[in-house]
Protein backbone atom coordinates (compact mmCIF):
# COMPACT_ATOMS: atom_id res chain seq x y z
CA UNK A 1 0.00 0.00 0.00
CA UNK A 2 0.88 3.62 -0.50
CA UNK A 3 1.34 5.55 2.23
CA UNK A 4 1.99 9.58 1.83
CA UNK A 5 2.63 12.48 1.10
CA UNK A 6 5.12 13.39 3.46
CA UNK A 7 5.65 17.10 3.33
CA UNK A 8 9.28 19.06 4.25
CA UNK A 9 9.75 22.72 4.94
CA UNK A 10 12.63 23.93 3.46
CA UNK A 11 14.76 26.86 4.60
CA UNK A 12 17.91 28.35 2.84
CA UNK A 13 20.70 30.23 5.24
CA UNK A 14 23.35 31.66 2.88
CA UNK A 15 26.56 32.66 5.21
CA UNK A 16 30.39 33.46 4.71
CA UNK A 17 28.80 36.08 2.19
CA UNK A 18 32.01 37.53 0.25
CA UNK A 19 31.34 40.47 -2.40
CA UNK A 20 34.47 40.34 -4.96
CA UNK A 21 35.61 41.77 -8.20
CA UNK A 22 34.43 45.35 -7.20
CA UNK A 23 30.64 43.85 -5.85
CA UNK A 24 30.33 41.86 -9.09
CA UNK A 25 30.73 38.32 -7.85
CA UNK A 26 28.69 37.22 -4.44
CA UNK A 27 30.58 34.17 -3.14
CA UNK A 28 28.45 32.25 -0.38
CA UNK A 29 28.00 29.16 1.75
CA UNK A 30 24.51 27.54 1.24
CA UNK A 31 22.92 25.78 3.91
CA UNK A 32 19.55 23.48 3.22
CA UNK A 33 17.50 22.24 6.08
CA UNK A 34 14.51 20.68 6.70
CA UNK A 35 11.77 20.13 9.01
CA UNK A 36 8.94 18.02 9.20
CA UNK A 37 5.78 19.43 8.21
CA UNK A 38 2.63 17.46 10.24
CA UNK A 39 0.02 19.64 9.03
CA UNK A 40 0.77 18.82 5.00
CA UNK A 41 1.56 15.21 5.52
CA UNK A 42 -1.05 12.44 5.47
CA UNK A 43 -3.01 12.45 8.91
CA UNK A 44 -0.90 10.11 11.64
CA UNK A 45 2.33 10.03 9.30
CA UNK A 46 5.55 10.25 11.52
CA UNK A 47 9.12 10.07 10.34
CA UNK A 48 9.50 6.92 12.44
CA UNK A 49 6.74 4.83 10.99
CA UNK A 50 8.15 2.26 9.19
CA UNK A 51 7.54 0.98 5.70
CA UNK A 52 8.86 -1.70 3.49
CA UNK A 53 10.71 -0.95 0.20
CA UNK A 54 13.12 -2.62 -1.85
CA UNK A 55 16.59 -2.77 -0.97
CA UNK A 56 18.43 -1.54 -3.95
CA UNK A 57 22.20 -2.43 -3.05
CA UNK A 58 20.70 -5.99 -2.81
CA UNK A 59 18.72 -5.69 -6.04
CA UNK A 60 22.07 -4.40 -7.76
CA UNK A 61 24.06 -7.45 -6.44
CA UNK A 62 21.45 -9.28 -7.84
CA UNK A 63 22.06 -7.58 -11.14
CA UNK A 64 25.57 -7.93 -11.22
CA UNK A 65 26.02 -11.64 -10.25
CA UNK A 66 23.27 -12.34 -13.37
CA UNK A 67 25.78 -10.57 -15.57
CA UNK A 68 28.69 -11.69 -14.42
CA UNK A 69 27.85 -15.30 -13.51
CA UNK A 70 30.53 -16.55 -17.03
CA UNK A 71 32.98 -14.38 -15.53
CA UNK A 72 31.85 -15.89 -11.95
CA UNK A 73 31.68 -19.01 -12.89
CA UNK A 74 35.24 -19.45 -15.03
CA UNK A 75 36.92 -17.69 -11.94
CA UNK A 76 35.86 -20.24 -9.54
CA UNK A 77 37.09 -23.34 -12.24
CA UNK A 78 40.53 -21.41 -12.39
CA UNK A 79 40.50 -21.64 -8.58
CA UNK A 80 39.40 -25.48 -8.41
CA UNK A 81 41.99 -26.27 -11.17
CA UNK A 82 44.48 -24.75 -9.16
CA UNK A 83 43.27 -26.57 -5.60
CA UNK A 84 43.10 -30.00 -8.20
CA UNK A 85 46.49 -29.25 -9.32
CA UNK A 86 48.25 -28.37 -6.21
CA UNK A 87 46.52 -30.20 -3.45
CA UNK A 88 44.65 -33.38 -5.06
CA UNK A 89 47.99 -34.26 -7.32
CA UNK A 90 50.78 -33.27 -4.54
CA UNK A 91 49.24 -35.35 -1.82
CA UNK A 92 45.61 -36.47 -2.34
CA UNK A 93 45.40 -38.40 0.90
CA UNK A 94 45.81 -35.37 3.05
CA UNK A 95 42.40 -33.99 1.56
CA UNK A 96 40.13 -37.49 0.72
CA UNK A 97 36.73 -35.20 0.84
CA UNK A 98 38.14 -33.16 -2.08
CA UNK A 99 40.20 -35.51 -3.74
CA UNK A 100 39.46 -38.75 -3.59
CA UNK A 101 36.57 -40.63 -4.96
CA UNK A 102 33.19 -40.51 -2.72
CA UNK A 103 30.54 -42.74 -1.67
CA UNK A 104 31.31 -45.91 -4.26
CA UNK A 105 31.56 -43.29 -6.91
CA UNK A 106 34.43 -42.45 -9.10
CA UNK A 107 33.37 -38.94 -8.57
CA UNK A 108 35.90 -37.12 -6.41
CA UNK A 109 34.84 -33.90 -3.54
CA UNK A 110 35.80 -31.43 -6.86
CA UNK A 111 34.22 -33.32 -9.18
CA UNK A 112 30.88 -33.00 -7.70
CA UNK A 113 31.66 -29.09 -7.10
CA UNK A 114 32.11 -28.77 -10.54
CA UNK A 115 29.17 -30.36 -11.95
CA UNK A 116 26.76 -28.58 -9.06
CA UNK A 117 28.45 -25.21 -10.31
CA UNK A 118 27.94 -26.02 -14.77
CA UNK A 119 25.01 -23.96 -14.11
CA UNK A 120 25.45 -20.22 -14.20
CA UNK A 121 22.27 -19.21 -12.37
CA UNK A 122 23.88 -21.48 -9.70
CA UNK A 123 26.66 -19.07 -9.08
CA UNK A 124 25.19 -16.08 -9.11
CA UNK A 125 22.29 -17.15 -7.15
CA UNK A 126 24.38 -19.06 -4.26
CA UNK A 127 26.37 -15.95 -3.81
CA UNK A 128 23.26 -13.74 -3.59
CA UNK A 129 21.60 -15.35 -0.88
CA UNK A 130 24.86 -15.84 0.86
CA UNK A 131 25.71 -11.94 0.26
CA UNK A 132 22.08 -11.63 1.92
CA UNK A 133 22.30 -14.07 4.21
CA UNK A 134 25.93 -12.81 5.67
CA UNK A 135 24.55 -9.44 5.76
CA UNK A 136 22.09 -8.07 9.30
CA UNK A 137 19.70 -11.05 10.42
CA UNK A 138 16.90 -7.95 10.13
CA UNK A 139 17.23 -8.26 5.99
CA UNK A 140 17.69 -12.09 6.10
CA UNK A 141 17.03 -13.77 2.67
CA UNK A 142 15.28 -11.07 0.71
CA UNK A 143 15.93 -7.96 -1.36
CA UNK A 144 13.79 -5.65 0.99
CA UNK A 145 14.18 -3.78 3.87
CA UNK A 146 12.33 -2.01 6.82
CA UNK A 147 13.17 0.87 7.70
CA UNK A 148 11.65 4.08 9.12
CA UNK A 149 10.74 7.06 6.44
CA UNK A 150 13.58 8.91 7.97
CA UNK A 151 15.87 6.48 7.50
CA UNK A 152 14.77 6.26 3.62
CA UNK A 153 14.98 9.67 3.04
CA UNK A 154 18.10 10.92 5.15
CA UNK A 155 19.95 7.82 5.09
CA UNK A 156 20.54 7.45 9.15
CA UNK A 157 21.99 3.72 8.44
CA UNK A 158 25.12 2.54 7.40
CA UNK A 159 24.82 -0.90 6.91
CA UNK A 160 24.82 -0.94 2.92
CA UNK A 161 25.86 -4.82 2.41
CA UNK A 162 26.64 -5.73 6.15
Amino acid sequence: AEIGPVAFRESWLRFDVDFAHAGNVVKYTMHHSYAFDASQSAPGLSLSDTVTNMDMAAVKLRSMFQSEAATLKATIDMVLDLVDTELCESDPTSYPRLCEPMNNSTLTGLDRIKAWLATDTIVYTTLFKATLCSSQAKRGNSPFVMRSIQDILFGSESDVIG
